[in-house]
C-alpha cells in the first residue's frame, strides 16, 4: 500500500463587500456582514445584503513515486440576498472564473452557483398548524448530510470529506418544501438530475430527476437527522448527472455533554456501475 503524506494550507476569506446605511464605515461593514439596507417596518424591502466568498489553498502531497505541489483558488463567488414583501427571500450567487489548479488568475463570471426564491407559506397563507412552512424554487444546494448542511466557512478543515462528496449532488434546478412542527423539521424536494451551468427545467439530456427527503427531531436528549436521495432513472443511463448515486443517505446524531458536543454519522448508498471502477456499487462509512 502506498503511503501518502499531505500538507494542506488554506485561507478562507468571508468578507462583506457592501456599503452600509450612513456611509462607508468599514468597521460597521464587517460587523453587519454585508447588509447595506435594513428596515423591518418597510413594507417593500426588509433587508438587502451583498454576499462574498474567497478561498485560496496550497498543498504538498508526497507518496511512493508520486508527489505534487499545487496552489488553487478553491472558491470564489459573489452574490446578493434580499427579503421583500415580508414573506419572500431571494438569493443568488455566481462563481467567478478561478483558473484551476496552479492557475489562480481571477476572472469574471464562470457559472451560476445558486439562485432561488423562498416563500414563507405559513405567513403568506396564514397557516397556523405548522410552526414554519416554506417553499423554495430555483437552483439549490441539496443538504445530503450534516457536513453539507454546515457552511464551509464553519468547517475547520475547510474541505468536506470524500464520503460527503459522493453523497452530495451538484447544485441543480428544482423545488423543495420545508415544514416544522413541534421541533420536527421535514423537507421534501424534487430536482433535475442534470449537471449544467445554468437552470435546467428537465428538458435537456434526458437524465431524469431525483427526489430528496430529510427529517430531523429530538431523540434521547440529542438531535437525530436522516437525509436521503433517490434517482428516478437508472444511473447507468445517466453518465453526467447532478446526483452521483442511485440512492444514498446519511444518519446524523448530535448530543451535548455539558460544554462538549459529540456527533456521530453513518453513510450508505449505491452509485451504480459506471465505468466499472472500484468506487462503483454499494458504499458505506461512519464518522
Amino acid at each position: 500500500m502506498k503511503r501518502i503524506k499531505t500538507l494542506l494550507l488554506a485561507l478562507s476569506l468571508n468578507l462583506p463587500v457592501s456599503a452600509l446605511e450612513g456611509g462607508y464605515d468599514y468597521k460597521e461593514l464587517l460587523k453587519e456582514g454585508g447588509t447595506f439596507f435594513k428596515d423591518s417596518d418597510n413594507q417593500y424591502i426588509q433587508y438587502a445584503k451583498v454576499l462574498g466568498r474567497a478561498h485560496w489553498q496550497a498543498a504538498h502531497v508526497a507518496g511512493e513515486g508520486d508527489s505534487e505541489n499545487y496552489v488553487q483558488m478553491r472558491r470564489s463567488r459573489i452574490g446578493v440576498e434580499t427579503q421583500f414583501l415580508d414573506h419572500f427571500l431571494f438569493q443568488g450567487n455566481i462563481n467567478l472564473d478561478t483558473g484551476g489548479i496552479n492557475n489562480v488568475k481571477q476572472g469574471w463570471y464562470s457559472q451560476m452557483h445558486d439562485v432561488f426564491l423562498t416563500t414563507d407559506l405559513k405567513g403568506l397563507a396564514n397557516i397556523s398548524y405548522f410552526d414554519a412552512l416554506s417553499l423554495t424554487v430555483g437552483r439549490i444546494k441539496i443538504n445530503t448530510s450534516e457536513e453539507v448542511r454546515t457552511s464551509s466557512k464553519k468547517i475547520l478543515t475547510v474541505e468536506r470529506s470524500a464520503m460527503t462528496d459522493i453523497l452530495r449532488p451538484e447544485n441543480t434546478t428544482g423545488f423543495n418544501v420545508i415544514a416544522e412542527k413541534d421541533g420536527v423539521i421535514s423537507e421534501i424536494g424534487f430536482y433535475a438530475n442534470s449537471k449544467v451551468d445554468e437552470f435546467d427545467l428537465w428538458t435537456r439530456g434526458g437524465n431524469g430527476s431525483f427526489v430528496y427527503g430529510s427529517i430531523s427531531g429530538e431523540v434521547f436528549d440529542g438531535r437525530l437527522t436522516l437525509d436521503m436521495t433517490y434517482s428516478t432513472k437508472d444511473m447507468n443511463d445517466v453518465p453526467n448527472g447532478a446526483s452521483k448515486t442511485q440512492w444514498g443517505g446519511s444518519l446524523y446524531f448530535e448530543q451535548s455533554y455539558g460544554k462538549t458536543d459529540v456527533a456521530y454519522s453513518l453513510y450508505l448508498g449505491d452509485n451504480g456501475d459506471l465505468d466499472n471502477t472500484d468506487r462503483s456499487g454499494l458504499f458505506y462509512g461512519a464518522g
